[in-house]
């Protein structure tokens, strides 16, 4: 009888190693010193009598653990928080009296722990097991994350167990002992807490994203991903995956936890983002937050990536735990506005967040673990149930109201617009009608204008081709008249000069009207010339001889005239580069250069110098330049001196009609060149004629 209760005893020890080893993950814990254990108690906490030393290198030994001296014992359950380094702890166990009793201890790992037991009898050191999600347990085939180790305890001398724990997330732990009897009970009340938040988390991932395919409505895509994430870290998948993918090596899936951790926070803010209208009622503050959780959803996944897992995990928790805390405060606020689902949703995330801030300060051990650390969880993914059922129809009532609304609205609008299309018809055909009857007088009317045109245009016709006969007969007569005073001029001038040069005596008076009649002959040939001049300039024919032309060859020429026209008074200076060449009409171009040398001429005192010059410029250009020393012109005069029959006021007692430089001008702009004029009053006058580079410089039609 005494043999049966063994076994049974054995079985259900090995059971409920078993259930633990498959449905126990991640409920944080630590370790104790001497105590003794009363066999008639089913359940002993030991956090505060368990002893901790830190070893940040990871690099001592069991042997060099069992003699270290500096373990320390306090009064808490051991909890570091998040760390890299390994800790060892150190619990030693001793029955108060001799009975044939199985004992259990849950450890309670904390996520992805490597924990490896050693257990020190009558100085002996025996590997009792080594846990973890990677390890096999109990020598069994089974190789998932497991929390519980088979004990046996002596009545005589303590037993002390040692346990080497390797995290890369919280080290937090709160080991309990059981008897083998009692831990089925225990434990199912934890399965209990883990299966309620796993099934609540998987319902509402399954109901959210079937509401999403459903309505395309994003809302409910932001609360399946942010409850995947939650649920992920509750119910710890990753043992699931580890077991499934690779049991015989270790695997790191710290990475995923991050990256769940990361989509979560964020899909968390969107999803409060939309229950609770944050875009409508805080535009500003909702678009911040948004860049803040964002980058820092984004720095935990490049701290992961960089390796830097206690940073990264510790991070993204701090964001999701200040959503926690911030959640309820601006559900409360809003809830005025929003109604039912903002207190309901600020509820939940009370619940939240107060678990929440017991379980922290558990994990970094400021207290110990409590009922409201441990159940947190599993009633926030309960109330996100509740939450989604509410939601749903208040949603619907709400969608259907508005579209109930927008059909009615629609209606009428409808109804409007058909009036308001009938009433545009008549209107619209109204207006077509009248239209078609001013077209009809406006195309009546168009007829006779244009027929009234075709008449004008006729008419300007024949006067255009009058005006151009009277043209060509002023044009006529004008050369007819220059030849014909061309021959009674030479004749005057040949009795004059006849007169002038006669032996006889002659007194002052001959002599006198002798110059007038030179100077009035000379004035009226000068005349005779320029308006000839100034009648090629409106022929066409001048276009025919546009060639290129040596400018060393106008040059001399300019001289030569101004040193007959001169005749002697002046001293004239030549400058120019050679081999320089332009296109152009040579005539009228040595016509207008004549010009400004008879200008100077005229308006220089005797004695003084008449430099004409040509150079190429660094722009590839060509400058013609004629300068002299004579009186000069101001500003105004400059400006005016181009026009035709201007003559300025220091030219009084010199011949001319204002039509010399007017001519220059024009000459000067149809061969497409400028004419550049510098002058001060009393210190002479420039004359440039600056052409551009070829092709630019060939003459332009007029």
């Amino acid at each position: 009888m005494h043999r049966s209760r063994h076994h049974a005893s054995r079985y259900v020890a090995t059971l409920s190693l078993v259930v633990a080893a498959l449905l126990l993950s991640a409920l944080q814990g630590a370790f104790a010193s001497v105590v003794t254990i009363d066999p008639e108690g089913g359940r002993h906490e030991l956090g505060t009598a368990a002893a901790w030393l830190r070893d940040a290198q990871g690099i001592l030994g069991i042997h060099e653990i069992v003699s270290s001296p500096d373990f320390i014992t306090d009064d808490e359950a051991p909890s570091f928080g998040y760390t890299t380094d390994t800790v060892w702890l150190k619990l030693s166990l001793k029955q108060e009296r001799r009975e044939d009793i199985d004992w259990v201890l849950d450890l309670s790992p904390a996520f992805l722990d490597k924990i490896d037991v050693y257990r020190v009898e009558d100085g002996n050191i025996i590997d009792v097991a080594a846990l973890g999600d990677h390890r096999p347990w109990h020598d069994g085939d089974w190789r998932w994350r497991h929390s519980a180790i088979l004990v046996r305890l002596p009545d005589n001398t303590p037993a002390t167990y040692y346990f080497r724990i390797q995290s890369s997330s919280s080290v937090a732990f709160n080991p309990v002992l059981y008897r083998s009897d009692i831990f089925p009970k225990a434990v199912t009340a934890q399965v209990l807490v883990l299966a309620v938040a796993t099934a609540s988390g998987l319902m509402t991932m399954a109901l959210a994203l079937l509401f999403f395919l459903l309505l395309r409505d994003r809302l409910y895509l932001y609360l399946f991903l942010y409850v995947l994430a939650f649920t992920y870290c509750v119910a710890m998948f990753e043992g699931l995956l580890h077991f499934t993918l690779r049991p015989d090596s270790p695997v790191m899936l710290e990475w995923l936890q991050v990256l769940l951790q990361s989509i979560g926070a964020y899909a968390l803010f969107r999803f409060t983002s939309l229950i609770l209208e944050l875009p409508t009622h805080l535009p500003r503050s909702t678009r911040i937050a948004d860049y803040l959780v964002k980058a820092i959803s984004i720095t935990g996944v490049l701290l992961m990536l960089a390796g830097h897992y206690q940073l990264s995990i510790p991070l993204l928790w701090l964001a999701i735990a200040t959503l926690c805390l911030a959640t309820p405060v601006v559900a409360f606020a809003l809830a005025p506005r929003i109604g039912l689902t903002a207190y309901l949703y600020g509820t939940t995330f009370a619940v939240i967040a107060l678990g929440s801030f017991f379980r922290f300060s558990w994990i970094f051990g400021a207290s110990s673990p409590t009922l409201i650390s441990e159940t947190n969880l599993p009633v926030g993914m309960f109330l996100h149930i509740l939450l989604l059922f509410i939601i749903l129809p208040v949603r619907y009532i709400t969608l259907e109201k508005t579209l109930r609304s927008n059909n009615e609205l629609a209606l009428q609008r409808i109804s409007e617009t058909g009036e308001q299309l009938q009433r545009l018809v008549a209107e619209k055909t109204d207006q077509l009608n009248n239209t078609n009857a001013r077209l009809s007088d406006q195309l009546l009317e168009s007829h006779q204008q244009r027929k009234e045109l075709e008449r004008t245009r006729d008419r300007l016709n024949t006067a255009l081709q009058e005006e151009k006969k009277a043209l060509f007969e002023q044009r006529r007569f004008m050369r007819m008249v220059a030849h014909e005073f061309r021959t009674p001029l030479a004749v005057i001038g040949m009795a004059n000069e006849l007169i002038s040069t006669d032996p006889a005596p002659a007194n002052e008076q001959v002599k006198r009207n002798c110059e007038r009649i030179e100077a009035a002959s000379e004035r009226m040939a000068s005349l005779i010339n320029q308006a000839l001049r100034e009648d090629r300039l409106d022929s066409i024919d001048w276009r025919k001889n546009a060639a290129p032309v040596q400018v060393s060859d106008l040059l001399r020429s300019a001289v030569s005239y101004g040193e007959m026209v001169s005749a002697g008074r002046h001293a004239f200076s030549l400058e120019m580069d050679d081999d320089l060449q332009i296109s152009s009409d040579q005539e009228l171009l040595l016509t207008a250069l004549n010009n400004i040398v008879d200008n100077a001429v005229k308006y220089s005192p005797a004695g003084t110098r008449i430099c004409i010059g040509a150079l190429q410029a660094e722009d590839d250009s060509v400058q013609i330049h004629v300068r002299d020393q004579g009186r000069g012109m101001s500003k105004q005069e400059v400006a005016e001196v181009l026009q035709k029959y201007f003559r300025a006021q220091s030219s009084e007692g010199i011949p001319g009609m204002g039509l010399g430089l007017y001519l220059v001008d024009r000459i000067i702009r149809l061969h497409n060149a400028e004419l550049v004029i510098t002058s001060e009053p009393g210190q002479g006058t420039c004359f440039t004629i600056v052409f551009s580079p070829a092709p630019a410089n060939q003459i332009r039609k007029a």
